[in-house]
């Protein structure tokens, strides 16, 4: 076996069973956090997991090393503070936390109760050589970890957006007309292609929010709206279980200040959850409460299914958790929405919690943070739009010419049937060194670009063809199966204009394609 599918496993072991006290920090804004520690931390100092997992170093540690924290290494001796006020000597050891891109995002920090070994050198330096290797060993598990997602997220995706796009093609009848049951066999490709990437979604989901690399857009959310479209997202699924549904808001939420994607996120994660655990002919709701006087506001996501047993409940937010995890388990799923739920609730300093018992339901509650008296909230923001549909471009006097650079012909097919039933004209480069010649040649008004190419660099290419003359202003999309932290960024940053990540609706990449041809 490699050590991609050996050190994840290994690596959780010997952080667990190591003879010393250790800790991953994230630096914030406000200061540096416990991300993780070992089962030694907390039997030493005295705490419960909960008590030190996203709380400050500061409360466990001596003034001296949080003077140091900031410091690149903050090797030495220090104190550390129990829970009764104790303070607890050692050594501390500690190396740099980088993410993919080499910046430092935290700490890795190992402490040595050094009360059993006063006088004993040699036990101490041999302590400290033990230390050195688990801390390299911690920092090469966690950078395995995250070139495996990335891999496997390029690999997953790729596949799936030629189905996607093959499968929405035959929805749309551009490759001729389908009978009645050759349409909803499509649809039933598109709907389980979508459940795969939300599947896909959530791994990658988890492990932006584990790296402290997802960032909230806080701005006021309208409450009922969002309310009532995630409950359209799962409608489908409950007519299908002749399941009856329900709203009910407090008339006085109105607003809650919140990241609009992440909370409309998680009302569809626990809405889903309902669905998928209720029988048929049950019942499904959401109940919105705002309590001033506690400053917060609960949204309630409530089920007559089949409830959970106490002995599971505090299982339930773990990640890769399913109470129902055998073979033969009639739920599917992957054990990672509650967990993306929770961990989502307390980045916008709430939480979530869950009543339930067997046979009689659940009712799930999110918890946030809220003023109604608040200025930002009496005003009323604008509500987002739903986008246009693009039509076709048969008004142009010359219909524009789009570059698709693409090596996987189960990719090109669709979006070029597509772009050409919507009255574009193509072209294809099935290299970077093609799409820099043809680039040169056609002047294309579009260039359609996936960045991992065999031969050429996409960032050496995208320069190339903008030092072309009269090319230094044509639109690069990028369509890419690239969507870790950072690509996306990374992307525009380099001469991109925009960046897709695959699978890639055809009617959102033709909205997306009107948009930048408009403003040339």
């Amino acid at each position: 076996m490699n050590d991609q599918q050996n050190s994840p496993i290994s690596a959780g072991a010997f952080f667990n069973a190591a003879p010393v006290l250790l800790v991953v920090t994230r630096n914030r804004d406000d200061g540096v956090y416990i991300e993780e520690c070992n089962r030694l931390f907390l039997e030493l100092l005295g705490y419960a997991r909960a008590e030190v997992i996203g709380a400050p170093l500061r409360r466990f540690c001596c003034p001296e090393l949080n003077a140091n924290a900031a410091q690149k290494d903050a090797d030495g001796a220090c104190s550390l503070i129990k829970k009764n006020g104790a303070p607890l000597p050692a050594l501390v050891r500690t190396s740099p936390r980088t993410d993919t891109d080499g910046a430092v995002i935290g700490k890795h920090i190992a402490f040595i109760d050094i009360i059993p070994h006063n006088g004993e050198e040699s036990a101490l330096l041999r302590s400290q050589e033990a230390l050195r290797i688990a801390n390299a060993e911690l920092a090469r598990a966690l950078r395995l970890k995250d070139e495996f997602l990335a891999n496997m997220s390029h690999e997953l995706r790729t596949p799936l957006n030629a189905i996607l796009n093959l499968s929405e093609s035959l929805v749309e009848e551009i490759a001729g007309p389908l009978n009645e049951k050759q349409t909803r066999y499509s649809r039933l490709i598109v709907e389980s292609g979508q459940h795969l990437l939300a599947l896909i979604d959530d791994i990658l989901d988890l492990s932006k929010i584990e790296a402290g690399r997802t960032e909230l857009d806080i701005v006021p959310v309208a409450v009922e709206p969002t309310c009532q479209s995630s409950l359209r997202m799962v409608m489908e699924q409950a007519k299908k279980k002749r399941l009856t549904t329900s709203i009910r808001i407090d008339e006085h939420v109105r607003w809650v200040r919140a990241d609009a994607r992440r909370l409309k996120q998680m009302l569809v994660n626990l809405l889903g959850n309902a669905v998928k655990f209720t029988p048929d002919g049950g019942k499904i709701g959401i109940e919105v409460t705002g309590h001033e006087a506690a400053g917060k506001v609960v949204f309630a996501i409530w089920d007559t299914g089949i409830g959970i047993a106490p002995q599971d409940l505090s299982r339930l937010f773990r990640p890769f958790v399913q109470l129902d995890s055998g073979l033969t388990r009639q739920y599917a799923g992957t054990g990672l929405g509650l967990a993306l739920v929770s961990r989502m609730a307390r980045m916008h300093g709430g939480g979530v919690s869950v009543a339930s018992a067997p046979g009689q339901g659940s009712r799930f509650t999110i918890e946030l943070p809220w003023s109604p008296e608040r200025g930002d909230m009496l005003d009323t923001p604008a509500l987002p739009q739903e986008p246009a549909t693009p039509g076709p471009v048969a008004q142009r006097s010359a219909a524009p010419l789009i570059l698709l650079v693409d090596n996987v012909e189960t990719a090109i097919a669709p979006i070029i049937s597509f772009l050409e039933a919507n009255r574009y004209r193509t072209a294809v480069a099935r290299s970077s060194e093609e799409s820099i010649a043809l680039a040169r040649a056609l002047a294309p008004d579009l260039i359609l670009m996936d960045i991992q190419m065999p031969d050429v660099d996409w960032q050496e290419g995208v320069r190339r063809i903008r030092a072309e003359p009269g090319l230094a202003s044509v639109p690069i999309i990028a369509l890419t199966a690239l969507v870790m932290p950072g690509d996306r960024e990374r992307c525009l940053t380099q001469g991109l204009d925009d960046y897709l990540a695959k699978p890639v609706s055809l009617h959102q990449l033709a909205g997306c394609i009107e948009t930048h041809l408009a403003r040339g």
